[in-house]
């Protein structure tokens, strides 16, 4: 129950930026701040293949736990170029030196507080991932909290609201370090072969998941591509309560997984959690509710629906080829899902619009979705025939 507690704060404290922006901030707003956090996402993601990743790795070829003092030092370097990063794209999507200076921090602050994390668990101190995961979170709630009831929502106060709690997460815990050796170069020469393919298969990923929201938005503009944004976001609390059971779906065996009880399991979760999706913005829509962005998605219910069912089952069918399928498979699922996911939601914006490119985007999920079951299904052939090899 700790454990599952302090992942829940954990995936609160990552989650909740973005879901707070969503219905505190207009369209327009919502927008801007949705690319200032993809800044984050991307950072992150290329934080945990060239030094998180790498490190872990390391340490089991060593049979030692993790290099934590070197590692944070990686960390730090890279957590600054990721201020960069987020402080640029804020300056592009929002402008003005404030909100590219909360920008930057909340960017860097957040990216760091991923790395020490996975530090600190990776170190066995639970006690210590879980204080910066409350502080973080209870900063970010408090701090919305305060900002709805001075009726001060802007870009600008949320990014603060982001910025300040990510710094107090990380100062609860573990500190940034920064010293003359352990630099970057240095760091990349001596993982280089961990590196490479780790970085390689995140860049696909990151191509579709933060590549195409980039490309879109200058088709889109602002406004709509804050109701575009929006549709992703409201998956959000079903990803908040698999996080959690990762490690249960990694370890349960794949025949198990695939029987006719996990399969009707798994199905009866998409429905309710689509159904309780399409519901929400229905009912928002019929009670005339002011929850920013949104409000602006009601009339996108049905396929807000389709796409958090669609997402609920992809995202767990990911889960499990990562746990058992081999290299060729996952990486076969891998470009074939972010090519689609890149490919199909942008040529609907720039044909359709709005309404075309949350169509196509549903469809990219959906055919993301078939194709991780293709990576499973071939797992199992493969499993299949090397116990019919071991049993001849």
């Amino acid at each position: 129950m700790q454990a599952v507690a302090a992942t829940v704060a954990n995936a609160v404290s990552m989650l909740a930026p973005q879901l707070i922006a969503l219905v505190l901030l207009g369209p327009q707003d919502f927008g801007a701040f949705s690319l200032v956090y993809l800044a984050f996402a991307f950072a992150s993601s290329v934080m945990l293949s060239t030094v998180l990743e790498p490190a872990a790795r390391s340490a089991r070829a060593r049979g030692a736990s993790i290099d934590s003092l070197r590692t944070i030092g990686a960390a730090t370097r890279l957590s600054v170029l990721a201020a960069l990063c987020g402080g640029g794209i804020a300056l592009v999507a929002v402008g003005g030196p404030v909100p590219t200076i909360l920008g930057a921090v909340a960017c860097s602050a957040a990216t760091f507080r991923s790395a020490a994390r996975f530090v600190e668990v990776s170190s066995g101190d639970a006690r210590r991932a879980t204080r910066g995961d409350m502080v973080a979170t209870v900063g970010l709630l408090s701090g919305a909290g305060i900002v709805a009831a001075w009726g001060v929502e802007s870009v600008e106060t949320l990014l603060g609201v982001w910025a300040g709690a990510m710094f107090a997460g990380a100062t609860a815990s573990t500190w940034p370090r920064l010293t003359r050796v352990d630099r970057l170069r240095d760091w990349f020469a001596d993982h280089r072969e961990d590196i490479r393919p780790l970085l390689r298969e995140s860049l696909v990923m990151d191509a579709g998941a933060i590549g195409a929201p980039y490309a879109i938005a200058p088709f889109l503009g602002a406004s709509a591509f804050g109701i575009y944004r929006a549709v992703s976001n409201v998956a959000a609390p079903t990803r908040l309560v698999m996080n959690p059971l990762r490690p249960l779906i990694v370890a349960t065996p794949l025949r198990t997984l695939l029987s006719v009880r996990g399969t009707v399991t798994v199905a009866a979760l998409a429905v309710v959690a689509g159904a309780g999706a399409s519901a929400v913005l229905v009912l928002v829509d019929v009670w005339g509710v002011d929850l920013g962005s949104l409000s602006a998605l009601a009339r996108f219910a049905l396929p807000t629906g389709i796409f958090v069912a669609a997402s609920t089952v992809g995202h767990l069918a990911y889960l499990v080829c990562r746990a058992h399928s081999n290299p060729r498979e996952l990486w076969f699922g891998r470009v074939a899902q972010s090519s689609v996911a890149f490919v199909v939601p942008v040529v609907g914006a720039l044909l359709g619009g709005l309404d075309a490119a949350i169509w196509c985007y549903v469809s990219a999920t959906v055919v993301g979705l078939v194709v991780w079951i293709v990576a499973i299904r071939r797992a199992v052939v493969r499993a299949r025939s090397d116990e019919e090899g071991a049993a001849r």
